[in-house]
């Protein structure tokens, strides 16, 4: 007797679908590929992939017909998106209509020429559910098609770039309860991609995540200035989403210890900063950043890089 099971609905975010296809034709020559995070909904037969999560250089190796990813980029980010989840929660009152989770990864395979999973492709899949422990794991195969005659439909896993340019998005399914009934291989499921304000409401990536270059970039230019930096999340009173809060200490040359926080959309929004001069203060007094003075002045501007502000401080005389 063939055991079947119903077939599941995957929706995805426009926003996330433009993020799959811009990675993939970044990436024209070489594979790449990318983590999904999203809701699997209260009925457990609907999936709704709301963002990517783009992995860290050093998580990824792409190349013509190769590609490794993993490492502890991803989980970064998880750790981000499930604590801002937990705040939306909170403020809303209620759950968003199902549980937030890792949803597996998406990859390309235009290069190779092939328009399905290939059997490590499948058996990955599958280990994540029996092996890492997913619920489920939904896999994107993005391709980008030859040019030709076709017909713009919405809904059909098709994302139209231009003219003559097209994308295709195959997903692959695979969920515990499958794997429970017997059923051995993942299927495919054609996708409906949706407006983001039909999903529910989840917290966005911050820019430590979205503009990761920028970040790591801003990050070694204040260590090779002979700063120490460390990164914590902060709540914010009125938020979801959380503060980026950078502790940058400069031993035997600055008199304290400098903070700036940024926004998760900076540098749309601007960062803050304030100075703890530790002579004097208990170790609870230092670890308290409500504590610290917050400094006043034209410190920042859009454009500018975290680094010209630590030189506008040292000038003024405040570390």
């Amino acid at each position: 007797m063939e055991i079947t099971a119903k077939r599941p609905r995957i929706l995805v975010t426009k926003g996330a679908a433009i993020a799959m296809v811009n990675e993939v034709l970044a990436n024209p020559a070489i594979e790449t590929g990318f983590g999904l995070w999203g809701v699997i909904m209260d009925d457990h037969q609907s999936v709704i992939v709301t963002h990517i999560i783009q992995p860290i250089p050093e998580d990824i190796e792409k190349g013509y017909a190769k590609l490794a990813f993993g490492g502890d980029g991803q989980k970064e980010a998880l750790i981000w998106l499930t604590a801002n989840e937990g705040l939306f929660r909170k403020k809303l009152g209620s759950k968003p209509g199902g549980k937030c989770a890792y949803l597996y990864k998406g990859h390309s395979h235009h290069t190779l020429n092939f328009n399905q999973y290939s059997g490590t492709d499948i058996q990955s899949i599958k280990d994540a559910i029996n092996v890492d422990g997913l619920e489920v794991a939904v896999g994107p195969l993005v391709l980008i098609l030859n040019p030709g005659d076709w017909k713009f439909k919405a809904t059909s896993g098709y994302v139209d770039v231009n003219e003559f340019t097209r994308v295709r998005i195959v997903f692959y399914y695979y969920s515990k309860a499958m794997a429970a009934m017997g059923i051995t291989e993942p299927i495919t499921v054609t996708p409906t991609i949706i407006e983001a304000k039909s999903a529910p409401m989840l917290p966005p990536l911050g820019w430590q995540f979205t503009n990761d270059a920028d970040y790591f970039e801003q990050l070694r230019h204040i260590t090779n200035y002979g700063a120490e930096v460390e990164v914590s999340y902060r709540d914010v009173r009125d938020g979801p989403p959380q503060e980026i809060v950078f502790k940058v200490t400069k031993e035997k040359v600055w008199r304290g210890t400098l903070y700036i926080v940024t926004p998760w959309n900076y540098p749309e929004a601007a960062p803050k900063f304030s100075v703890d001069a530790l002579e004097g203060k208990s170790a609870t007094e230092q670890g308290d950043y409500n504590s610290k003075r917050l400094l006043e002045g034209p410190l920042w501007s859009p454009g500018e890089d975290l680094i010209e502000a630590i030189f506008k401080l040292e000038a003024r005389g405040e570390l």
